[in-house]
């Protein structure tokens, strides 16, 4: 015979457990804005660099925003440091109604035209920043903005994007896909905007 604690007991786990299934997996957040990757924002130096004294080095917030940007090798990138600061945008998450991961829409504004680029998911440990393309594969996380630097993108992420992971939009130098890998950073790889997950 069962008793009146167990009963109790059961009651309520039955009802935790049909509210666990009527609440999404993870909250749907909408107008996430982007900003600059940065060293003090965001622990990640920025990827572009200036010539000083005939050295290159990384950008400064009080840099001249007409100099001319480069890769960490001294290819030029034709642009220049104010036309890389311009770049923003917003970003919408909500769970995907026919998966189990995520529909996530990208709205961006003024970045490089034409410029090649893709998304990725950074979290950071205790062994540096993991990064894994937003699409889980590599394929369809790749977009190119167009010639005002707006670009409208919505990705389906296989898995829900992570509580205090961050998105990442990495620019292509070389123009190029890099399929799971977010590319050579510095080179031909450079983080441009970047916003955390709530």
């Amino acid at each position: 015979m069962m008793r009146w604690t167990d009963m109790k007991l059961r009651t309520v786990l039955t009802i935790a457990a049909v509210a666990a299934c009527l609440r999404p997996a993870v909250a749907a957040v909408s107008g996430l804005a982007f900003m600059p990757v940065d060293l003090v924002t965001t622990q990640t130096q920025p990827q572009v660099f200036v010539r000083d004294n005939d050295a290159l080095r990384p950008v400064r917030p009080d840099d001249d925003p007409d100099l001319p940007l480069y890769d960490v090798t001294g290819n030029a990138l034709a642009f220049t440091l104010e036309k890389w600061r311009a770049g923003n945008g917003t970003v919408d998450v909500a769970p995907d109604p026919d998966g189990d991961g995520d529909r996530v829409s990208l709205n961006l504004r003024r970045l490089i035209a034409f410029g090649h680029y893709s998304v990725f998911v950074r979290t950071d440990a205790a062994d540096g920043q993991h990064f894994v393309p937003l699409d889980g594969s590599g394929i369809s996380n790749n977009f190119d903005a167009r010639q005002d630097g707006a670009a409208n993108v919505t990705i389906d992420a296989p898995q829900h994007v992570a509580v205090g992971s961050w998105l990442v939009t990495i620019y292509h130098s070389d123009d190029q896909d890099h399929g799971g890998s977010p590319g050579d950073f510095t080179r031909t790889a450079h983080q441009q905007l970047i916003v955390k997950v709530p």
